[in-house]
């Protein structure tokens, strides 16, 4: 069966693969046969069996399309790339020059978009505007990096940055 990794703890050495037919399957690391250890959102062929992945290949076909969030292995959420990747020009143009921290909320990191937002419009109205000549370009170079991680396929923290 085709599927994705969803997620992969390395402490516990376990994780969970969504299979194409919807089901979420949990596996253990003896099961990986690739020689590098699994990553959040790579495609993987598997054998399944009550609920559990064995046999786990590494696929590069794409599995089901992830969701917009997924658990971390460390408890916290996870963006993970949609199936409508956000152009990371675009989105360094939102955040730095339009709205601060806009970038960062369409990628998926609301409560850090909004606390971009919060702290322009507070340091903005503490230093009379200079702020912006610091927070335009890290908000921009910010949301970029992070769109492309995305673009890539790779996963990010809700809070990450750069």
């Amino acid at each position: 069966m085709k599927g994705q990794v969803m997620d992969f703890s390395t402490v516990a050495q376990s994780g969970i693969i969504s299979g194409e037919d919807g089901k979420q399957y949990s596996f253990l690391v003896a099961e990986w046969k690739g020689a590098q250890p699994p990553t959040q959102g790579q495609s993987v062929d598997f054998n399944a069996s009550e609920g559990n992945a064995a046999g786990i290949y590494f696929s590069a076909s794409p599995g089901p399309n992830p969701t917009s969030t997924t658990p971390g292995g460390d408890g916290g959420d996870r963006v993970v790339s949609s199936s409508t990747p956000k152009d990371p020009i675009l989105m360094a143009v939102l955040s730095g020059c339009c709205i601060a921290g806009l970038g960062q909320m369409l990628l998926g990191q609301l409560g850090k978009g909004f606390a971009f937002l919060g702290a322009a419009i507070v340091l903005g109205v503490l230093t009379g505007g200079l702020s912006f000549l610091a927070t335009g370009p890290a908000f921009a170079i910010d949301a970029y990096l992070i769109a492309k991680k995305l673009k890539e396929g790779k996963s990010v923290g809700k809070w990450e940055c750069f």
